[in-house]
């Protein structure tokens, strides 16, 4: 029997790719850079916003202005996150569901850490027993050592946790 569940959080409890998309297509505007369609972004999205930055910027990995851009990619979106953003149909119940039955939650994702927690923060206030996003100094999914950490934060045994992502 399953006593805790750990949730990926874009794509998987929350919509949040418009709003993705649209931060992502603003820096491209300021930056010169070619823009994307929204659906476009659905197979740019889910490595953390570095390598989002990373795939937009023609000159990738071998510009000089990548930090920069990233830091304004972070700061247009932090600004811009809820806009278009909602959890998907049927999540607030089914975390209720999980609550009620005593289950550990947590989200794990490869959004920054203060983003994922703002996000999660403002759309299931107090639901979820931890709230972890991309660190500095660790590695992003599908590398294990986030996870394991953020399990041993949550008390979870491996045979007893499930992880619920979209990919």
């Amino acid at each position: 029997m399953f006593q805790s569940v750990i949730f990926d959080l874009d794509g998987t409890i929350l919509n949040t790719l418009e709003d993705l998309a649209n931060a992502g297509n603003w820096i491209c505007r300021q930056r010169g850079w070619p823009e994307h369609t929204v659906e476009g972004y659905r197979q740019l999205v889910g490595t953390g916003m570095r390598n989002l930055l990373r795939l937009l910027d023609p000159m990738g990995d071998s510009d000089p202005q990548l930090d920069e851009a990233l830091a304004e990619y972070m700061d247009y979106y932090g600004q811009h996150s809820l806009e278009k953003t909602a959890p998907y149909p049927g999540i607030p119940a089914l975390l209720a569901e999980l609550k009620s039955r005593g289950m550990k939650l947590a989200v794990y994702s490869n959004k920054g850490d203060r983003f994922c927690t703002e996000i999660v923060e403002h759309f299931f206030p107090g639901v979820f027993d931890v709230v972890r996003g991309k660190l500095p100094g660790v590695p992003v999914k599908p590398d294990p050592a986030g996870l394991g950490a953020l399990m041993d934060r949550l008390g979870a045994q491996r045979e007893t946790t499930l992880y619920v992502g979209d990919s």
